[in-house]
Parts: structure tokens; sequence; C-alpha cells
């Protein structure tokens, strides 16, 4: 199936120098997500002036709110859209509408996403190869997925593709008023929150 999407039409060879709309999809857990901020930086770094759409999934939506940087973000929500098909036709026109000039596909393994790539008609398209799969015959480019690389680099890598550097890399996002509130009430309880350790033992 992905190999025959790799014979979808092709419109370019090379990353454009000057995007003005680019798609950065990230359909992952919140920990994944995580790990592409310092390529989500280094792309509105190099592309300051550009629109950037992150799209993700309910599962990751703790992060995807709160990247810097982004102008405008879609949720894919696969539950709905199997209630209700029809929202995946209004999505797909709504990626179409925005007519991306570049979109990167930070997701390693998912079909979907290189199929939600293709389906946006963004006019250059970057994502993995990755060993044992096919997805990167869709792509106009593909720079290797690294099993022996943290994932943050083989992110930054993908990023460095579409012409980004890494720059001062950096996992920071802004903090939201619920995380505000909640700082609030540790200083209540006398713990001083500079010095705080969060755990959270669960992964999905």
């Amino acid at each position: 199936m992905v190999r025959l999407l790799g014979l979808w039409p092709r419109d370019g060879t090379k990353p454009p120098d000057s995007p003005k709309c680019i798609l950065l999809i990230k359909m992952g857990t919140i920990g994944d997500t995580l790990l592409t901020l310092p390529s989500f930086r280094a792309m509105r770094r190099r592309f300051p002036s550009a629109h950037l759409t992150l799209l993700h999934m309910p599962a990751n939506r703790g992060v995807a709110v709160r990247v810097p940087g982004i102008d405008e973000r879609i949720e894919l929500d696969l539950k709905t859209l199997f209630r209700q098909p029809i929202r995946l036709l209004r999505l797909i026109i709504k990626l179409r509408a925005q007519r991306f000039d570049l979109a990167l596909d930070f997701e390693p393994w998912s079909r979907l996403s290189v199929l939600l790539s293709l389906l946006s008609r963004a006019k250059f398209r970057l994502g993995f190869r990755t060993e044992n799969q096919h997805r990167h015959a869709a792509f106009h480019a593909a720079v290797e997925h690294r099993p022996d690389a943290h994932e943050s680099d083989n992110n930054m890598r993908l990023a460095e593709a579409a012409g980004a550097t890494l720059g001062e890399a950096g996992f920071d996002f802004p903090l939201m008023e619920a995380d505000k509130a909640i700082l609030h009430r540790l200083r209540e309880a006398g713990t001083d929150a500079g010095r705080a350790v969060v755990l959270h033992p669960w992964s999905a």
C-alpha cells in the first residue's frame, strides 16, 4: 500500500527555501512529542515568518497545546472519525486549504501520518526512512531513522533536512494557567516549587 502511494506525483526535488505554510505531523504520545520540541523550535527559528501548523492527536494534546511558536493546531481524534467518517473528509479539505509548501512527518512508524501528509497535497514532504518499513517511498526526501540514536537526535536530523539548524537546544515550554495553579498550591503548602520534583511512573 505505502509503496503504491510512492507513485503519487511529486512537485520538487529539494525543500523550499522560504516556505509560507509548513505542516508538522506528530501524533505520538506525550513523551514522544516532548522529544520533538527542539526540532519545532529550530523550524520556528529558521522560518520566522512561516505559518506553522501542528497536526496531533488527543494522546499528545497535553504537550501540543504548549509548544511555543505554533500558529495553528489541528487535532485528529480517530474515535470520532470512525464514528463520523465525514469528519475525515472535512480534515482533508482543511489541510488542503492551507496549501502547505512543506510537510514534516515526525512519525517513524505510522502509515496514517504518511497518508495524511500525502492528502494534504504539501508541495514537498519529508519523513523518516525506517528499517523494514516502506513509508519513505511516499516522501520527496527521507532521513534514516536510526535505532541507535536518541529520538530527539532523529527528529533534529529531520528538521535539518528541511533547512533548520539545532542552535540552542531546549525542551522548555510555557506554563498554562492550570500549571500555575498547581505551583500556587505547592507554595501554599510550604513547598519550594522551584525545587520540587514530579514523578509520573506511567507510560503508554
